[in-house]
């Protein structure tokens, strides 16, 4: 009876957040509705290649009438100029010529990247693969390759499941993943990188954490969060099960204009993060993408920011800004730039 009432529960939270994301708002004049704004309030950037997508529980935290609000803006920014000395491309860091079979991306010794699906639940403006050619992607035959390449090089030391976004995949197939990665001896750490439950945190079901437990070694979640009010109360309670289980939970971020540019917010995000057991781990500098100039900040504002950050939080609080450059080894930490 006990099982039966837990495969019911399962059923009803995949049902949750499905619905979730089958809701989502996909129409300006919808979205500016329940945000209380008018079209005319801005020019909004919005190209056709990548379309509005916010979840409705992502829209709650946006303040209504506010059209600067920083959440509004990740999701709906307006027409502004990048930087002057900065060439935005689709391909900033070069990762379609590093991808030894469709969907991995090997960039870095010792682990690779894998995209195994070509959704994700919210269309953030900064994003910095809006143009990566995912219908390449897809499919088992591609999952097969991954699988192989993973099992022939046996200094892949770890694996990350990234985006898109892997939770747009049911938890069936994030299992059989999980569970294949395990089978292969040197795949010692499984990497998830989403945003999913940052914007519907019903994402976070038993059934998915079950599918995650598949891998018999290290398990870490790396959630992107940019903005303290992102940390919600209903992710904290999603996320609690995780953690009490061993998976790590870090967050990640982008340092964006108008968004998380101040040393105070950037705090507070962290603050927020580890009150429900997640530890800041990365903040980016934008990647120059097509799209996202609105976001850009000069290096040097980027390097006096993170000094004022780094007075106001404890060191293990602080997280560490870096860029990735196109051919690097591993990530540049801001005080090698």
């Amino acid at each position: 009876m006990i099982a039966q009432d837990l495969s019911l529960a399962q059923n009803w939270q995949a049902e949750h957040w499905q619905a979730e994301l089958r809701r989502a708002f996909r129409n300006l004049a919808e979205f500016l509705e329940f945000c209380e704004l008018n079209k005319s309030d801005v020019a909004w950037h919005l190209p056709d290649n990548f379309p509005l997508l916010v979840p409705r529980p992502y829209a709650q935290l946006i303040e209504k009438g506010n059209v600067t609000d920083p959440l509004l803006l990740q999701v709906l920014s307006p027409v502004s100029a990048g930087l002057t000395d900065v060439v935005y491309v689709k391909d900033p860091l070069k990762e379609v010529e590093q991808r030894p079979a469709p969907g991995l991306i090997h960039k870095f010794h010792g682990r690779v990247l894998w995209i195994p699906s070509p959704v994700c639940a919210v269309h953030c403006r900064y994003c910095f693969r809006q143009h990566y050619p995912y219908q390449e992607a897809v499919g088992k035959d591609h999952w097969d390759a991954c699988l192989d390449y993973i099992r022939s090089h046996d200094e892949i030391e770890e694996v990350i499941l990234s985006g898109g976004d892997p939770f747009t995949l049911s938890d069936a197939k994030l299992g059989y993943l999980a569970q294949r990665l395990g089978e292969i001896p040197h795949v010692q750490i499984l990497r998830i990188h989403s945003r999913f439950p940052v914007v519907i945190p019903s994402r976070l079901t038993t059934g998915l954490l079950q599918a995650l437990l598949q891998f018999p070694r290290s398990v870490s979640l790396v959630l992107h969060i940019n903005h303290p009010r992102e940390v919600s109360p209903a992710l904290g309670t999603h996320l609690r099960p995780f953690w009490q289980a061993g998976i790590h939970i870090l967050s990640q971020g982008v340092l964006l204009k108008g968004v998380n540019d101040d040393a105070k917010v950037l705090k507070q995000l962290s603050f927020a993060c580890r009150a429900q057991g997640i530890m800041p781990y990365y903040l980016h500098l934008l990647d120059p993408i097509q799209g996202g100039e609105v976001f850009d900040l000069p290096l040097a504002t980027a390097r006096t920011l993170y000094e004022e950050l780094r007075a106001l939080v404890p060191g293990h609080l602080l997280p560490k800004l870096v860029r990735e450059i196109p051919y690097q080894t591993a990530k540049v930490p801001i005080e090698l730039l």
